[in-house]
């Protein structure tokens, strides 16, 4: 047997393989042959074995290599099932789930600044009383000079209280508003991501 039956015996035995690997496998023996030389062909053919048993191993080859393949795919389709089966036996819970913590977010932001809104009104009404024990105790100045001092002094102490709570429940609030506003950024980020 030369190169030649060789290799037509080699091609006929491929013949359950897609053309691509046949011709590929028939130009890497060819090239073998060639690189050994017309003197070494017998000893190429000895060392090669019978070109069926050859076929074997490259077919084995072939089917290995394909089957690591399909398998990927196979894995990533039943990965990409998986999660759609799991979105629809999902989404019922989901769903209320999201619109649940939603509201619960909501919810809390209203507090927050309903009790903020509150500081301030209290702010307000602090220094409403403040204005009213100032008024009080300069009308009732030439009556009783002592209550009058006592009525301004505690006019003047509860005004200064009204104005720390008014500075410090704005302060509160413009840092209330930052943490807020950079924790909804944050999540609106990680959302789009």
């Amino acid at each position: 047997m030369n190169k030649n039956q060789y290799l037509d015996k080699l091609r006929n035995s491929l013949k359950k393989l897609p053309e691509a690997e046949v011709s590929n496998a028939i130009n890497y023996y060819t090239e073998y042959f060639e690189d050994a030389g017309i003197e070494n062909e017998q000893k190429i053919i000895n060392e090669l074995g019978e070109p069926k048993k050859l076929a074997t191993v490259i077919i084995a080859d072939y089917a290995i290599k394909n089957k690591d393949n399909s398998s990927k795919t196979i894995n990533k389709s039943l990965s990409t099932l998986w999660i759609i089966i799991i979105a629809i036996f999902a989404s019922p819970v989901a769903l209320p789930l999201a619109i649940a913590l939603v509201s619960i977010i909501f919810a809390l932001l209203i507090v927050v600044f309903a009790v903020l809104l509150s500081f301030y009104v209290a702010s307000i009404g602090i220094c409403i009383a403040a204005v009213g024990l100032l008024i009080v105790g300069f009308s009732i100045f030439t009556i009783h000079f002592p209550t009058s001092l006592s009525a301004i002094g505690a006019g003047l102490i509860v005004a200064s209280l009204g104005i720390l709570l008014f500075w410090s429940i704005t302060y509160i609030a413009k840092k209330t508003i930052y943490l807020i506003a950079k924790l909804f950024s944050k999540v609106v980020s990680k959302g789009g991501k």
